[in-house]
């Protein structure tokens, strides 16, 4: 028996509820996807025609109908309660009978037509037929028969797996299916093999997958994508592109992300960051997911990804390992630029009012761990403008304020900058130039060549002191490894991450306390540890 939550009508319970199943089971039996503009039209004839209803609003179940457990919405983050019409219709929120519905009432030819009776039951005997034909129910269709786990049927054809990674696009995709280890790709895209299988299926035959929340993709699936002419890889290592789109210009405007996804500025609907740990990072999302987001305009501190709950509350620490930010510390090092996008959700004079605006390419100038305002370690990353676009009309009415660019930014890709004070150079003639890591001491037609290497980084938000204390003198390979974390300095001056210690001359003291600093930046105390 169904069991929904009701208002009177009257004498008699409202039929707004039963009527948006039996017309949402028909667009399943059809493989219709339904989206609020379809039911609004549709469902509104319904109740006029079967419901005696004179001034129908389906707005009500729509949203309602959720609470039930039996119907899922998506697309209308941001709006509450019932929402208005107005708001309905800007969004055009999809929706569809929930797995649970589909698992309870449509595993079987004898649950379907039990449930269709039971939902027929509210009206008219005389009406029923009519009713069935209105809402394209079939009760003698031989298509709900359940799907062995993890087995895939004949007959599928690479259409199916193109078909199936559309829907998956415009209806995004489960939370539980985000964890597979393993990716399909369509179109330089990748989707979970047993959800795309699964999708598949049901858009070809009607069957439903029995146990969908255990399904796990198995040897016999894979081999199936292999055949059809896809290919399996590890998560996260689709192709990534890195740096300018052409035709692509600061302020162009995105109306979500299934849109960013399909033009290839941001590849993921779910993910804020697209990249690959191998390749790099192409582009983040702005979208007011974390608590310890700055963003400046022309300067950015951007959190990493992980450690959140379902509620989007930080409860874990953040890690290097996981794919977004091993992408983003890639970019870093490699100096590679970034696309940065921002949406409505993010708040701030740069976000715009609805939907997605590119704010152009950015270059990692920094990356760090740090406890985050939650109490747990937050992976962090500074980004600073280095597109060379001009700042046109349609980027002033997306609020985004573009610095031109200046001395301060190199036209090359990789953006390297190397800072020669007073107090640097003092340090430098003190070692004579020699690299306190190797010992190498570059000569060059103009003398010997070395560089003043901050332990704590003077620039914001670390603001570390420009004083000798807090200075070293290092070679170029050895500076760029410092700075990137690819070693640290121990309490007793041996290195973390390489072999050997720190050269240290009688008159040169180092603060401690800059060295432990940039070992928790860069997480080398794990190493330690």
């Amino acid at each position: 028996m169904i069991k929904l939550n009701r208002q009177y009508q009257g004498a008699k319970l409202a039929p707004h509820k039963p009527l948006l199943l039996l017309l949402a089971i028909g667009s399943w039996q059809q493989k219709r996807l339904l989206n609020w503009l379809v039911i609004k039209e549709e469902l509104g004839l319904l109740l006029v025609k079967f419901g005696g209803v004179s001034n129908a609003k389906p707005v009500y179940p729509f949203i309602r109908l959720q609470n039930d457990g039996w119907w899922e919405v998506e697309g209308y983050e941001g709006l509450k309660g019932d929402a208005t019409v107005p708001e309905l219709d800007r969004a055009n929120p999809k929706a569809r009978l929930s797995h649970a519905f589909q698992s309870e009432f449509l595993t079987s030819k004898s649950s379907l037509q039990a449930v269709v009776k039971e939902l027929l039951s509210e009206f008219e005997e005389s009406v029923h037929q009519e009713l069935l034909n209105a809402v394209g129910i079939d009760l003698n269709k031989q298509n709900v028969k359940p799907m062995l786990r993890a087995n895939l049927p004949p007959g599928l054809e690479a259409s199916d797996i193109q078909a199936a990674a559309e829907w998956i696009d415009q209806n995004s995709i489960p939370g539980k299916r985000e964890a597979e280890k393993w990716a399909i790709i369509v179109n330089d895209k990748e989707y979970p093999p047993p959800y795309l299988g699964q999708v598949a299926v049901q858009l070809k035959t009607g069957e439903l997958v029995e146990n969908q929340a255990l399904l796990r993709a198995g040897s016999d699936m894979f081999n199936t994508f292999k055949n059809l002419g896809f290919r399996k890889v590890k998560k996260g290592s689709a192709k990534v592109h890195i740096g300018k789109i052409q035709g692509l210009v600061p302020g162009d405007r995105f109306e979500d992300r299934r849109e960013l996804m399909e033009t290839g500025v941001h590849r993921s609907i779910m993910y804020g960051i697209d990249g690959n740990k191998k390749v790099g990072a192409g582009a983040i999302v702005l979208s007011g997911g974390y608590e310890d987001d700055l963003d400046n305009g022309d300067e950015i501190i951007y959190t990493g990804e992980g450690g959140r709950n379902d509620k989007k509350k930080q409860v874990a620490d953040q890690t290097w390992e996981s794919n977004g930010n091993a992408s983003l510390k890639r970019s870093y090092a490699q100096g590679l630029p970034v696309r940065v996008i921002r949406g409505a959700a993010h708040k701030g004079p740069h976000s715009p009012k609805s939907g997605y605006v590119y704010g152009g390419l950015y270059i990692i100038e920094q990356a760090w761990i740090e406890e985050g305002k939650s109490g747990f370690k937050i992976c962090r990353f500074k980004l600073e403008r280095c597109d060379e676009a001009p700042l046109a009309e349609q980027q002033k009415q997306s609020g985004f304020v573009v610095r031109e660019p200046g001395a301060r930014y190199a036209k090359s890709t990789i953006v390297r900058r190397v800072r020669d004070t007073q107090l640097s150079r003092q340090v430098k003639e003190l070692y004579d130039h020699c690299c306190q890591v190797c010992g190498l001491r570059i000569e060059t037609p103009g003398g010997p060549y070395s560089e003043g290497a901050h332990i704590k980084p003077i620039g914001t938000p670390h603001l570390g002191d420009d004083r000798p204390e807090n200075l070293l003198c290092l070679c170029p390979n050895h500076h760029v490894m410092f700075d990137r974390g690819g070693f640290g300095i121990a309490d007793d001056f041996t290195f973390i991450g390489i072999e050997g210690e720190l050269h240290l001359h009688e008159d040169h003291e180092i603060d401690i306390d800059n060295a432990r600093y940039h070992r928790n930046m860069h997480g080398l105390n794990q190493i330690q540890d």
